[in-house]
Order: structure tokens, then sequence, then C-alpha cells
């Protein structure tokens, strides 16, 4: 069976690991104007609402922020990203990566590969000690984010920054969709899959070009502005594989068409308040993106400052 191009399989990691990265702590935007194109949609509300696209990686050039969007969240009445950041959340996000009380990856995963991933781990200073109890799905998005020197583990997400100065500034703030729903991205998946999902992403790290990084390459795609980069970086699946297809319904599609029912609920049902919507870069573009199914509701969305 043909492996999945590994930018589509780190595509996958990312969203799951939104439940790890956005965690961490710490840190905050700069005053640096950020990407001149930056993924904002201007929604023809009175007054203006906004979608602002995402990466999931706390990296300072990320946090950067153009003026515009600085502008949109600071004149906002409510701020919503994809999910609660609120404490019990966090906590309850963090729970979900592990495994039940008593049980270890080595009561799930074959010898050999518990051992591969464990050499690749001592390669990196780390090993399977340090993620022992971690469900097989967490372990797989925590082998991508290793090889990252573009990461700061001591900063924040973007998402987790706006939400944050959001309830500072006292506005309203939330997640579009439940910790429940999230949760149950993970739980579609058995236990067969997520092995499969492990082995190839190993695969994929084992195999790296030396020098080269995809969370550099995903980086570098987003801060171009580039609806073409995101959707190509994105939307590399291995159609032909029915796991594929599953993983591109569950985290994209159904998840695009909740997120504009909601977008569109919140704005229908309080006209003359602004909204600032953050969302993942790659739930707003193309044809089956959120701005595009707005228009659905009766709302046109405009592109900010393309490319």
């Amino acid at each position: 069976m043909k492996c999945p191009h590994p930018v589509a399989m780190f595509r996958f990691l990312l969203v799951f690991s939104l439940l790890l990265s956005p965690l961490s702590c710490g840190g905050g935007a700069t005053e640096a104007a950020g990407a001149g194109h930056p993924f904002l949609w201007r929604i023809n509300t009175e007054p203006p609402s906004y979608l602002y696209g995402t990466l999931h990686i706390p990296d300072q050039r990320i946090l950067q922020l153009h003026p515009d969007v600085e502008a949109a969240t600071t004149s906002c009445d409510a701020l919503y990203i994809e999910v609660s950041m609120e404490e019990s959340d966090v906590m309850r996000m963090i729970q979900t990566k592990f495994l039940p009380e008593g049980r270890t990856l080595r009561d799930y995963l074959s010898d050999s590969l518990y051992q591969r991933v464990d050499q690749f781990l001592r390669r990196s200073g780390a090993s399977m000690a340090d993620f022992e109890r971690m469900q097989i799905w967490a372990l797989a998005a925590n082998l991508t984010l290793l090889e990252g020197p573009t990461l700061h583990p001591a900063r924040e997400a973007v998402d987790v920054y706006l939400y944050r100065t959001a309830r500072a500034r006292g506005k309203e703030v939330g997640g579009i969709e439940t910790l429940d729903e999230q949760i149950g991205v993970f739980e579609a998946f058995n236990q067969e899959e997520q092995i499969r999902q492990l082995e190839f992403t190993l695969q994929q790290m084992e195999e790296y070009e030396p020098g080269k990084s995809y969370l550099e390459e995903l980086i570098q795609s987003y801060l171009s502005g580039e609806d073409e980069q995101i959707m190509e970086l994105f939307d590399i699946y291995d159609e032909s594989d029915p796991l594929w297809r599953k993983f591109k319904k569950l985290l994209l599609t159904d998840r695009n068409l909740r997120m504009a029912e909601r977008v569109a609920e919140k704005l229908k049902q309080n006209p003359g308040k602004a909204h600032f919507f953050a969302f993942g870069a790659a739930h707003l573009t193309g044809a089956d993106g959120v701005p595009e199914l707005l228009r659905a509701y009766g709302f046109d969305a405009e592109r900010l400052h393309a490319p």
C-alpha cells in the first residue's frame, strides 16, 4: 500500500498536536510587523468581523502579528479559537494524551517497533522512558516535533496568545468547537490505525534528508501568505487509502462545515458585535474553506493583504 506523502502525514500530526503544542507558556508577541500577507479575512458585518488563519506551532515569527491583525483583535468584542483554553479544558487536553492507569506503550507496540522508536528518540537525546505512558497518536505527534529546531518550547502558539490577551482585555473568549468534539477526533482512530500512523511517521523521520526540516517548510509556506502553498502542503493525501480519506474527512472536511455553521450562528445571534475567529490556516483556504462556506449563510469574507 502506498505510504502517504510525508507532509500530508505531518499535517495530520500537527492537527492532533493542537492538544499538545499550544500548551507551552510564557513569551508573547513582539512589536515587529510580522508577515506582510497574513491569512486574514474581513466578514461583511457591521462592525466588521474577521477570520484569521493560524499555525499551531510556538515559533516567534508566527507571533509577530501584522498591524491589521493586532488592530482587529484590539477592536473586537469577542474572540474565538478552535477550542477553549480555560484551565479546566487545558487539563483535560493534557489528560487525553496519556494511556489508562497501569498501561504503557509496551502493551500496544510490537517489540521491534518499540525498539525502533526508542533508537530514534535516543538520537534526539530522549528515550521511550520519556513517552512510556503516552497514547500512540501522541507519541507520533511528538516525533515530528523533535526535529524542529525552530520550535521555542518556552513560548506559546499564536492561538493561545490571542486567547490569553483577549481574556486579559475583558473580551468574550471561547472555542468554536467543544473539547469533546476535539477528543472525539482522537477516539475515532482505533489502535491499528494509530500504529500505522506511528509506523509511517517513524519511517519518514528516519528518512529525513539531512538538514531538511518539514516544520521549517511549513512555517515558510505560512509566512508567505500563499493559499496555494498551504493547500499543497496540507492537501496531499493518498486518496486510494481508506484510512487517509478518513483522516481528511474528520480533520478537515467535517470540521470546516462545523466551524462555518457556528461562525454564522454567532454572527447572526449577535448583530452589532465584532468577532475575531482564529483557526488553523488549512481551515480557511480553498473552495471548502470556512470563508467560502460562509457564503451559504449569507456572509461574504474578503481576503486582505493577499500576495
